[in-house]
């Protein structure tokens, strides 16, 4: 009986570390998938079935937080490892619990890494713990937090508080119209799950009777001549809800839109 092939998914906007962990695994017998942001990967989740993914927690668009959160929510019970890469390890080592990886690596020079990467693939098939102080963490010796990463994931955690408290749903959409991110405010208006709505394309969110509608007003808003905000009603279940699409500009570059929901406090009878 031929043996079973084995797959890997790597998710890094890192174009030349993704280049070394496919030539590592490929070496040792490894088919690999590469995706470049937690949007691709998603993707690619749904397209194949792997045997081990690695995801970078720093990426656009979509960062590995949210695609590690995503695919615990749609395999809850995996038979897949995933491992969190990232340079900052060290510097968030008290809130790796909240992460939900199973492993971590703190990433070095590449060609430092090469030998702990071979020997770590090989205790995770085996099953066998690592050789440290965290037995799910993978960090080179000597590394020591740096104050300016500590200072800008707080900055990041601070930004994402305010996401969170703001009292409106908040949507984020790529320049192809699927979603990037929605705080819990908006899945709860939405009354829909994470995983039902990432990577979902925004019309498809809302009932049928209302998708044209708010195809229009991302189109319009996308206009050159229109930098204002575009606004509709939107009936989800019973209620109204007040839909607000914004363009999303980053350097003066239009990458997408931002959606606001908000209840109107009026209801449909029916």
């Amino acid at each position: 009986m031929a043996e079973k092939t084995k797959t890997a998914l790597v998710v890094d906007s890192d174009y030349f570390f993704v280049e070394f962990l496919d030539e590592l695994l490929t070496g040792i017998g490894y088919t690999v998938t590469k995706a470049y942001d937690g949007k691709q990967g998603m993707s690619r989740l749904a397209e194949n079935r792997f045997d081990m993914i690695f995801v970078d927690m720093v990426m656009p668009k979509m960062d590995g937080w949210q695609l590690i959160r995503y695919i615990r929510l749609k395999y809850p019970t995996p038979d897949f490892p995933v491992i969190a890469l990232s340079a900052t390890i060290i510097e968030q080592l008290d809130q790796l619990d909240q992460i939900a990886a199973d492993y971590f690596i703190a990433k070095g020079p590449i060609s430092k890494m090469r030998d702990q990467l071979l020997e770590f693939v090989d205790r995770i098939e085996k099953r066998q713990p690592l050789p440290a102080e965290r037995t799910n963490v993978l960090a080179m010796e000597n590394l020591f937090p740096r104050r300016e990463s500590v200072q800008l994931i707080e900055n990041l955690r601070f930004q994402q508080a305010i996401v969170e408290s703001i009292g409106m749903g908040i949507i984020v959409v790529d320049k192809d119209g699927r979603v990037l991110d929605a705080n819990n405010r908006a899945l709860a208006i939405l009354n829909r799950a994470a995983v039902d709505t990432l990577n979902h394309g925004l019309p498809e969110l809302f009932p049928e009777s209302g998708r044209r509608a708010v195809l229009d007003c991302l189109k319009a808003t996308a206009r050159q001549d229109n930098d204002g905000p575009g606004q509709l009603n939107v009936v989800i279940g019973h209620q109204v809800v007040r839909l607000i699409v914004t363009l999303l500009r980053v350097a003066g570059r239009a990458l997408g839109w931002v959606a606001a929901l908000e209840t109107t406090g009026f209801e449909i009878e029916r």
